[in-house]
């Protein structure tokens, strides 16, 4: 049972899925994964490409993350997997994801990667 829809029925909370986070309505997306590619670098339209999903439901999460600032960055922290270097440092504490350090790296990361199909 839906319990909470939001940004003209795009994006929903029930307790029932991934524990009452916000997801886009009708699926099982969460409004952080959205929010967290975003903050990495990819546009709305790539987002919307990678997870098969209308480009209006892309930007109702994203507009939602703009009003839940706090409470979407504090979820993708929480479910931020540790490197293998932030398991072994002493005292490892949780960095939060910013654009400026992660888009190079994916830039070169996607200058490397083969074409498909081969």
């Amino acid at each position: 049972m839906v319990t909470y829809i939001w940004q003209e029925g795009y994006i929903a909370t029930s307790p029932e899925i991934l524990h009452g986070q916000p997801i886009v309505a009708g699926t099982r997306v969460p409004v952080r994964a959205i929010a967290e590619m975003w903050r990495m670098g990819d546009t709305p339209e790539m987002i919307a490409e990678q997870l098969d999903l209308p480009l209006a439901r892309v930007f109702a999460a994203l507009s939602y993350f703009c009003d839940h600032q706090q409470e979407i960055i504090a979820a993708i922290e929480r479910n931020r997997l540790p490197t293998e270097r932030d398991i072994t440092d002493v005292g490892w504490r949780p960095n939060p994801v910013t654009p400026h350090r992660i888009k190079p790296r994916l830039a070169g990361l996607r200058a490397t990667k083969p074409p498909h199909g081969g």
